[in-house]
């Protein structure tokens, strides 16, 4: 099965389009791509993905936040959980 990722964030704030390649979404602290699994953490490495300041997200419920600084990340279209 085929992941689609997507980024969404706010045009007015950015001033390049994000940058990524499907080789830069890893296993969360994985130095190599690997297959993505239903409910695995991973991280996506690549430019212009968020804002230039840190943002920090918090889990509420047990449920990490949709949107973080202005930015959803979208996996098969549905949207996911940011920390």
């Amino acid at each position: 099965m085929r992941l689609g990722i997507a980024l969404l964030l706010p045009a007015v704030a950015l001033a390049q389009p994000p940058s990524f390649t499907a080789e830069s979404v890893r296993p969360a602290l994985g130095n190599r791509p690997a297959k993505l699994d239903p409910g695995m953490w991973l991280s996506i490495y690549g430019e212009h993905l968020g804002p230039a300041a840190t943002c920090n997200g918090a889990a509420r419920d047990g449920q990490f936040p949709t949107e973080l600084c202005d930015v959803q990340v979208f996996l098969a279209g549905r949207n996911t959980g940011l920390q």
